[in-house]
């Protein structure tokens, strides 16, 4: 395991790897790292591909650009800064590691296999956290009785529904540890998807507006093309800008004031 101490600072480092989840407000893994009361570095590991391509990318990955800006400008205002690194994450992380004296990785949890190849090959040299996971429940969670997957959606739902929900939301912190000098990839001028502004603060009134009227006619809305019937929030569900428990919370809300 690799452990080390920036000289110079006062307190142990740790680092903030964010994947998907890029968002100060309701953050498990934002919140479990401040809990341990150390330095904090918050990172992006950007894909060579979408630095270089942004004219060819998927609108997905071009929203990320300004979705990366955006953010960084959030965590300057509470005193942080994010550190964009380009590359092979396993190397990156260790290289950062080594650069800020960081003990630990605060991280998402991914399901997806090359994500947990990574997450082995990094756990064999720094110690993971795992916060944020894919969904509100554990995937084992939601299983049926001989312990196997659903594989029809009623029944998955039925079980999904019976579970206890725990609808609190983590806190949003006032202030954030400053970041070391240390090196930062110049992230490109975005090109812009004029109809998704890429801020956190974009994503909370998108749902609000969403759950103060098409949210009760959503049914016979969705399907109509001449009006306003759906969310407009699948992009800020893809970055994270928004969290599975801040839409839950305000669709439970919702229905018992209806």
């Amino acid at each position: 395991m690799l452990s080390f101490k920036l000289e110079g600072m006062g307190k142990i480092m740790n680092i903030w790897w964010i994947q998907r989840n890029i968002r100060i407000v309701d953050n498990r893994t934002l919140s479990a790292a401040l809990h341990e009361n150390n330095g904090l570095v918050p990172v992006f590991i950007l894909n060579q591909k979408i630095l270089e391509n942004q004219h060819s990318i998927s609108c997905k990955d071009r929203f990320l650009i300004p979705v990366l800006k955006s953010f960084d400008k959030e965590l300057r205002l509470l005193g942080s800064k994010l550190i964009v690194r380009v590359g092979n994450p396993v190397e990156e992380i260790i290289k950062l590691a080594e650069e800020c004296g960081a003990n630990k990785i605060f991280t998402d949890a991914d399901s997806h296999p090359d994500s947990i190849r990574i997450y082995q090959q990094l756990g064999e040299k720094i110690e993971l956290f795992f916060g944020e996971q894919p969904c509100i429940f554990p995937f084992s969670a939601v299983t049926q009785k001989n312990g196997k997957p659903y594989q029809v959606f009623t029944p998955f739902s039925r079980a999904w529904k019976a579970l206890p929900i725990n609808l609190q939301l983590f806190p949003s912190p006032e202030y954030l540890p400053p970041v070391p000098d240390i090196f930062s990839v110049s992230l490109p001028i975005p090109s812009h998807l004029d109809a998704f502004p890429a801020e956190e603060f974009q994503a909370a009134m998108r749902l609000k507006s969403f759950i103060d009227g098409p949210i009760y006619t959503y049914s016979e809305g969705r399907n109509m093309l001449d009006k306003d019937g759906t969310s407009f929030i699948s992009p800020y569900f893809r970055w994270g800008l928004l969290s599975k428990r801040q839409a839950l919370h305000a669709a439970f809300d919702t229905k018992q004031n209806s």
